[in-house]
């Protein structure tokens, strides 16, 4: 028998499209087992498709339109959802909690679960009240906001806080001198990379708060 690899013509792949022709696929409503799906996973880990493979792939769907009863499918699923969007609101199991590539131990619900605790309602008041409810950096009066000048973040991390009961025995969470009223506005270019100049805005600003 001869041996080798034989380059298929078009006339090859005719013949091989007319005697599949009407068949169905082998795996048409089957479904991979779970042990099957790990091995292909495992397989394909840290595989990257070639620079080539993604150029061939984008140019074979350059020009691409869908076809017409296509179009009316789009549509009618489109004017189903009245501008909602189909996932808003679903957990999606796949990139939540220690999925996620941005998990960091899940210390965003326990953040909420210490913000909503009434010492932490009482830290903030107390800010409030010490700065006369009057940001810091623009003096504005009405809507304000407290910040911590040492991140509420870094303070958990650094002092390895896992509980509540861990938290509330924290005495530099509960700090009020590490605490400053700002406005809206101010407090969010503290979120944007910046950080607060404890050495002159704050002093600034609490010297004017204090005039009589």
């Amino acid at each position: 028998m001869p041996t080798g690899v034989y380059v298929r013509t078009e006339w090859h792949r005719e013949i091989n499209r007319k005697g599949h022709q009407g068949q169905k696929g082998i795996w048409k409503g089957k479904k991979l087992s779970k042990a099957h799906k790990e091995k292909l996973r495992k397989a394909h880990k840290g595989k990257k498709q070639s620079k080539e493979c993604i150029e061939k792939r984008v140019k074979s769907r350059k020009g691409y339109r869908h076809s017409e009863e296509t179009r009316k499918k789009l549509g009618r699923k489109g004017r189903k959802l009245k501008g909602r969007v189909w996932n808003k609101g679903k957990r999606q199991p796949q990139t939540t909690g220690k999925k996620n590539p941005n998990w960091k131990g899940g210390i965003s619900d326990f953040n909420k679960k210490i913000r909503g605790l009434n010492e932490y309602s009482q830290w903030r008041t107390k800010v409030f009240e010490r700065d006369r409810w009057t940001c810091q950096t623009c003096h504005k009066r009405g809507y304000v906001e407290a910040h911590h000048i040492i991140l509420f973040n870094s303070i958990i991390l650094k002092n390895k806080i896992r509980t509540v009961n861990q938290a509330l025995k924290c005495s530099e969470l509960w700090d009020i001198d590490n605490g400053v009223t700002l406005c809206k506005e101010c407090h969010s270019l503290t979120k944007e990379g910046g950080f607060y100049d404890t050495s002159n805005v704050y002093e600034r600003g609490r010297d004017y708060c204090y005039q009589e």
